[in-house]
C-alpha cells in the first residue's frame, strides 16, 4: 500500500512535490483523487508510480524529462507484507537510474529484485482507453476448468511486477468464467452499467472471443461496443481480481461514460475504498462527494504556473469540515452544492457572491452585453457568512479568488478582508449598494434595500457605471492572476479593496 510519493526535477515538476495517499483504516476511505487541467501533471505522477514498480531494476529518463544537470528525484514510501519501505532512484550513468529499496525499520538497503518474490504486484495500473484484446487462448481446456489454476498462475506471473493490466484481458475474463466467479464479477459490472444484459464467450470466425449481450438479446463481439463499456470491464477486473493489499491506480476511469455511469462508477469506487487503496486521476466532478472529504478521501489539485512548473494543492481537514457543513450537512443548502459546485476542484479561479439571485443577475447582464461570463461559483455561496469558507477552500487549492459582498454585510466583508489581507490572489469588494437589486416590502411598497437593478432585474441607468466598474475590477483580478500560482497565504495586501472608495460621489447608497 502506497504511503507517499515525492518528486522534483522531473518533467514539469521542479520544486519538491509530495502526495500523501489516503489509507483505508478505522472507517476512513483509502481514496486519493488527482484533479487538474489537461497537461497539468497528473499523468506524470501516475506514470512515475507505474515506472517505479515495473519489473525493471533500472529507470531510463529521457533527456526531455530531466532538467539540465539536476538529477530527477523520485521517492515512494510504501508498505507491503507488513514492511514499510522506501524506493528511491540513484544515478548510475547519465540517463540511467537504479532503483534502491530501503527498509524503514533499520535503514538497510535491499535489491529491488526482492520484489520479484512477492506473490502479487504492489500496484495495479488501469489505463484509460487502452484497447485490450477480446480474444482468449483457445485449444484444450479453453472452455472448461481443466488447467485453469496453471493459466491463472501464469497470468499473475506476467503481471506481478508490471504496473499495467495485461492487454489480453480476454484471457482473464474467460478464466473468471472457468473459475465460477462470473456472478461476483457481474455484481461489480452491473453496479456501474446496469443496462448490460450479459456477457459470455463463444467461437467467432475461428477465434474464441468475449461476447456482449445487449438488452435485446443480440450478441456482439465486445470490440464493437463503445470505449466506455470496454474500459469498465478492465476496471471491474482489477477490483474483482486483485487482493486488498494491492493499490489500484485508475487513469481517467470516467472517459466515454454517460454521466449516470460516472455517478455509479464513483459509488463503486468509494465502496471499495473502504477496504483498499484506490488512486484516480479524473476530470469529472461526479468523482467528488462532500461527505467523503471528511472521511479520509484526499483530493489533490495539480496545476501549472505561467512558467510551466507543476504544483500539488490539498485542502486542510478543518477547511473541508467547514465546507462540508455548508454544502451537505445544512439541508437548506445541500441541493445548491451539487455537480456545479464541485467544479471548484477543477477550476483555476472563482468569484463568490452571496446567493442564486446574484449569480443569475450578473450572468444575465454580461450575456446581454455580449461579454464572457465570470467564473461565478455554483448558485452562490449559500449566504454572506459562508463566503469566507469557500474562499479558504479555493485558496488552499491554489485558485485565484474574488469575493463580492452586498453593502449591508460590512461585518462579514471585514472578516474576510482581514483573513486575506496579505494574500495577493484574493480580491474582496464591498458593494456600494445594499443588495444586487431593489428589495420592496410587499405590503407597504416601501424600499427596504437599494440595488444596482430594479425589482424586475432591470439595470438602473444611474447605477450602471458603478456596476460595470465592479465587473471590470473583478475580471481584471481573476484573469491577470490566473496563471500566477501561490500558496495560501502570501501576496500584496493592496489587492484587498473597499469598493466604496471607487464609487462616484453622487452615488446613492
Amino acid at each position: 500500500m502506497l504511503i507517499s510519493f515525492s518528486v522534483s526535477n522531473y518533467k514539469s515538476y521542479y520544486e519538491r512535490c509530495t502526495i500523501d495517499f489516503a489509507l483505508p483504516a478505522n472507517g476512513s476511505n483509502g481514496l486519493t483523487i488527482l484533479v487538474g487541467k489537461n497537461n497539468a501533471g497528473k499523468s506524470s505522477i501516475i506514470n512515475a508510480l507505474a515506472m517505479c514498480f515495473d519489473a525493471k531494476p533500472n529507470v531510463v529518463f529521457d533527456k526531455m524529462d530531466r532538467h539540465n544537470d539536476q538529477d530527477p528525484f523520485i521517492e515512494v514510501k510504501f508498505k507491503f507484507e507488513e514492511l514499510k519501505q522506501t524506493l528511491t532512484l540513484k544515478n548510475e550513468a547519465r540517463a540511467w537510474y537504479k532503483k534502491i529499496l530501503t527498509l524503514d525499520h533499520d535503514g538497510s538497503e535491499v535489491p529491488y529484485e526482492t520484489i520479484s518474490n512477492y506473490t502479487m504486484p504492489i500496484v495495479a495500473y488501469v489505463p484509460s482507453r487502452r484497447p485490450w484484446e477480446d480474444t482468449f487462448q483457445g485449444g484444450a481446456g479453453a472452455h472448461d476448468i481443466r488447467g485453469f489454476e496453471q493459466q491463472r498462475s501464469s497470468i499473475f506471473e506476467q503481471s506481478r511486477l508490471g504496473n499495467r493490466q495485461l492487454e489480453r484481458l480476454g484471457d482473464q475474463l474467460n478464466q473468471i468464467i472457468l473459475r465460477g466467479e462470473k456472478d461476483q464479477f457481474d455484481k461489480i459490472l452491473k453496479s456501474i452499467l446496469p443496462d448490460i444484459s450479459d456477457w459470455t464467450t463463444d467461437r467467432v470466425a475461428g477465434q474464441d472471443r468475449i461476447m456482449y449481450v445487449s438488452a435485446s438479446g443480440a450478441e456482439h463481439a465486445i470490440r464493437d461496443v463503445g470505449d466506455g463499456v470496454t474500459s469498465v470491464f478492465r476496471l471491474c477486473f482489477a477490483l474483482h481480481s486483485y487482493p486488498k493489499n494491492v493499490s489500484i491506480i485508475l487513469d481517467e476511469p470516467e472517459l466515454s461514460l454517460h454521466p449516470d455511469g460516472q455517478k455509479r462508477l464513483y459509488e463503486v469506487l468509494r465502496k471499495y475504498s473502504k477496504e483498499r487503496q484506490i488512486i484516480i486521476a479524473t476530470h469529472s466532478p461526479h468523482c467528488i462527494h462532500w461527505p467523503d472529504l471528511t472521511s479520509g478521501t484526499k483530493v489533490y489539485r495539480i496545476a501549472q504556473d505561467e512558467d510551466g512548473h507543476s504544483f500539488a494543492f490539498v485542502a486542510s481537514d478543518s477547511v473541508l469540515k467547514d465546507v462540508y457543513n455548508v454544502a451537505h450537512k445544512d439541508f437548506k443548502n445541500r441541493k445548491l452544492f451539487d455537480y456545479l459546485a464541485k467544479e471548484i476542484f477543477f477550476s483555476s479561479s472563482a468569484l463568490f457572491v452571496e446567493g442564486q439571485e446574484d449569480v443569475h443577475i450578473i450572468s444575465r447582464y454580461l450575456e446581454s452585453k455580449g461579454q464572457e461570463d465570470l467564473p461565478l461559483f455554483s448558485y452562490g455561496a449559500g449566504g454572506s457568512p459562508h463566503i469566507i469558507k469557500w474562499v479558504k477552500l479555493s485558496r488552499e487549492l491554489g485558485l485565484v479568488v474574488a469575493a463580492l459582498y452586498d453593502g449591508d454585510k460590512e461585518g462579514d466583508e471585514e472578516t474576510c478582508r482581514k483573513e486575506f489581507s496579505s494574500d495577493g490572489k484574493v480580491l474582496v469588494l464591498l458593494s456600494p449598494c445594499e443588495d444586487i437589486r431593489d428589495k420592496i416590502d410587499e405590503k407597504t411598497g416601501k424600499l427596504l434595500k437599494e440595488g444596482f437593478f430594479t425589482e424586475k432585474w432591470q439595470i438602473k441607468p444611474e447605477r450602471e457605471d458603478d456596476f460595470v466598474l465592479i465587473l471590470e475590477k473583478l475580471r481584471s483580478h481573476l484573469e491577470d492572476n490566473e496563471s500566477k500560482l501561490s500558496r495560501y497565504v502570501s501576496g500584496d495586501s493592496s489587492k484587498i479593496v473597499d469598493f466604496r472608495s471607487l464609487v462616484r460621489a453622487d452615488s446613492k447608497l
